[in-house]
Order: structure tokens, then sequence, then C-alpha cells
């Protein structure tokens, strides 16, 4: 097992309202095992590639590519890795009121599990802040604007139970979900939902905060980072497997959203 880590700050309730302690990457192997008793921070995981199992909470999951997982503290946190196709993951721990305060505010307190979550560039920007030096005040006071994005952002992604839920969203979200390789077009979606392409735009945007063709785009790039990072398979075969067909078009895109191109990720 190897991991690579930034230690930010230590377990502090006195006075800091929000505080990580520390962030990094793992790349697991079949030995891997974690188990806090009573655990005094959020745990807070991406899974690049492979398998694993989580206890906590009385709830068991099996967090796999592109899946996020938050155990909350104060609860008992089990996980450990696959032994034939262990995790390699990208992760922070954080603590201090404004963790709960926030997750409560988006109805995140009781979710452990978020499946193909898309959420990797948040985690990447929390690396990447704990890793450029500074205070630890300066990196907790960045990382608290980061941690709210990422639950913002995951909040859109939970299913709405109340009667104001709109099931068509959730019709049009889960069938890009299952088929981000493919060509989707407004015309299809629309037809999925027997709404007009007017209707179904706005629907989604407001179900989601983004138009259908640009979650669909973050999709596929999520998963392209996921494939870079955890694997060895050509950029060409990437690209195709994420549903573009021309590699140079890919790497345009995929400049656009991260700010670096693919190659630039992998290396």
């Amino acid at each position: 097992m190897r991991e690579e880590y930034s230690f930010v700050s230590p377990y502090d309730t006195q006075n800091k309202p929000f505080y990580i302690n520390i962030a990094g990457m793992t790349f697991c192997d079949g030995s891997y095992r974690i188990n806090r008793r009573d655990s005094k921070i959020l745990c807070a995981e991406y899974i690049l590639h492979g398998r694993g199992t989580v206890i906590c909470g009385g709830e068991r999951f099996n967090p796999t590519t592109g899946d996020v997982y938050l155990l909350m503290y104060g609860r008992d946190h089990l996980y450990f890795s696959d032994a034939d196709d262990p995790w390699t993951k990208i992760w922070f721990n954080a603590g201090g009121p404004v963790v709960e305060s926030l997750m409560r505010a988006y109805n995140l307190i009781d979710v452990q599990y978020i499946r193909r979550s898309g959420a990797f560039s948040y985690f990447e920007r929390m690396v990447t802040l704990t890793r450029g030096g500074g205070s630890p005040d300066t990196i907790n006071a960045g990382a608290a604007l980061i941690f709210h994005e990422l639950l913002q952002y995951l909040s859109g992604l939970i299913p709405k139970t109340d009667a104001k839920a709109d099931p068509d969203a959730l019709i049009i979200k889960n069938y890009i979900d299952a088929h981000i390789s493919e060509r989707i077009d407004l015309n299809l979606l629309s037809s999925l939902i027997f709404k007009s392409r007017s209707q179904t735009l706005r629907i989604f945007r407001e179900q989601y905060g983004i138009p259908p063709y640009e979650y669909l785009l973050c999709r596929r790039i999520e998963q392209a980072k996921s494939l870079l990072l955890g694997t060895n398979m050509p950029i060409k075969e990437i690209s195709r497997l994420v549903g573009f067909s021309d590699e140079h078009y890919f790497s345009n895109i995929f400049r656009q959203k991260v700010g670096v191109s693919p190659r630039q990720v992998r290396d």
C-alpha cells in the first residue's frame, strides 16, 4: 500500500468552526483496513478505481469507481479494500461544528453513500490546496469553501423525497448516468418523459441547476479522470469509452472543464 497525504490540523474542537485534519490519496492493497471507534472526524472519500466495503451507522455498502462516501464523526467507521481489485482513492478528513451544520442544511446528515457522483474535481481541489503550503488557518479557510461547494453539489444528486420533487428530472438523470458513453440528445430525453424540448430543459435545470447536456459532459469528464488516474488505458481508448468519437475534441473539452489536458492529469 502507498499513501500520499498532507497533514493540516490536529483533532481540535477548540474555537475552530471548520478544519481539515489530513488529506491525500491512497493506493490500497488487499491488506488495507481502517477501523475507527467513535470517530472524531468526518471521513470523505472518492473512489478513483477498484472495489471495497464500508460499514458505518449500521449500513454496509460497496463503493467502486466514481462513488463517494461521507462518514460522519461520532460514529464507528470500518472500511476495507477488496483483495483482488483494491481501491485507489482521494480523500480528506474534516472536523468542527460547521461540518454538521452544512450536512444538515443540505439534507446529507444521513446520506453516507452516493454512487457515480462525478465529484472528483472537489476532492482534487481539496488535496491540491492542502499540498500548496501556507498556514493551517489559510488552508482551512479555503477548504471550508470547497467543502461547502462539494455538499451543495452532492445534495443536487440526491433524489428529492418531498412533494415538490419532479420525478421526470430523476428519470432523465438516471438515463444519462446509465448511458454516458452513448449518443444522447434532447429529443431522446424529451421522449423519455413525453414532454417538449423546452419543458425537458426547464424541468432538469430546475432540479439540478444545469442543463442535461452539461450534466452529461460533467459525468463523462469525471469518468475519464477516473480512467486516466486508475488505469494505463490509452487516452484515445478512454475518449471512446466515455462517449467521444474524436480524441482531439475530447482533449479540448477536457481542458475546458478541468483546466489541464488529459495527459497532464495522467502525468
